[in-house]
């Protein structure tokens, strides 16, 4: 009798190896370095379906990071939250608000690529994500009012692509990173796709100062007891490359502002 094994299972397959197979690294990696005092660092959590995870331990020399499973259907993200945010963000040089993004690359396997396939994406306050209970994918919260959400803005990207602009291009000319900002300013809402992440290597993130304008347009929903429900921003990082596991600490994604325009 045969079993199958799920993306849901990978989390705990992961931990189970790891306390079985020593993994091999040269050089201990590099302590996380402290942005500037002008950079903004978000509060990180990691998430999935299961309320309790916290990321995965691998190892006391690597303590400082929690890692989560790449997987094309993981369901586990590194998550950033940025409550506060300078009004700079709104109209940057360019329409363009940098992030920077390291991570700690762990290898379960021998055959992995050098880089690793990351997925980054960024929404406001006004497009909250949950976990699908089936799928790795994150979806848009709300239940139906979500789905009508997405549903508008899959038929405004479409029509972009029709016009042979793909907002989320890798490396957008102008008039892509001009729809980018639009669909960003419209629902909150941003993605890319980083084909190839390096082990400590600092990527830059460009996102658009769209999400920004629209998350700060309004205040978040409040609690009962008046704290805002979700933050102004939130980064979300999943990993895609199977046999590794990516590691990250608050400080491995921080914002890097424009600075203001002379006067």
């Amino acid at each position: 009798m045969c079993a199958f094994i799920g993306p849901q299972h990978l989390t705990l397959i992961l931990v189970t190896l790891l306390t079985l197979v020593p993994v091999v690294r040269g050089d201990d990696p590099p302590a996380p370095k402290k942005p500037a005092e002008e950079c903004i660092v978000g509060v990180l959590q990691f998430k999935s379906r299961r309320a309790d995870f916290a990321g995965i331990d691998v190892g006391k020399e690597f303590g400082a990071r929690k890692y989560i499973p790449g997987h094309p259907n993981t369901p586990d993200r590194a998550t950033w939250g940025f409550d506060t945010l300078p009004q700079s963000v709104k109209a940057p040089p360019d329409d363009t608000v940098p992030a920077k993004l390291t991570c700690s690359v762990f290898r379960t396997g021998k055959n992995t690529p050098p880089g690793v396939q990351v997925v980054v994406r960024a929404v406001s306050h006004t497009c909250p994500q949950s976990p699908d209970p089936v799928r790795g994918d994150w979806q848009w919260a709300g239940d139906k009012a979500g789905a009508a959400q997405k549903e508008r803005y899959a038929k405004d990207l479409a029509a972009y692509k029709d016009k042979k602009i793909d907002p989320g291009a890798e490396k957008p000319d102008a008039a892509t990173w001009k729809a980018a900002n639009e669909l960003a300013e419209k629902y909150g809402y941003y993605e890319i796709t980083l084909p190839k992440v390096f082990d400590f290597d600092e990527t830059t993130v460009n996102l658009p100062a769209g999400l920004f304008r629209n998350a700060l347009k309004n205040k978040p929903e409040a609690n009962a007891d008046g704290t805002p429900k979700r933050p102004l921003v939130s980064i979300y990082v999943k990993c895609e490359t199977t046999g590794v596991l990516i590691g990250m600490t608050d400080a491995d994604l921080y914002l890097y502002p424009p600075k203001p325009a002379p006067k």
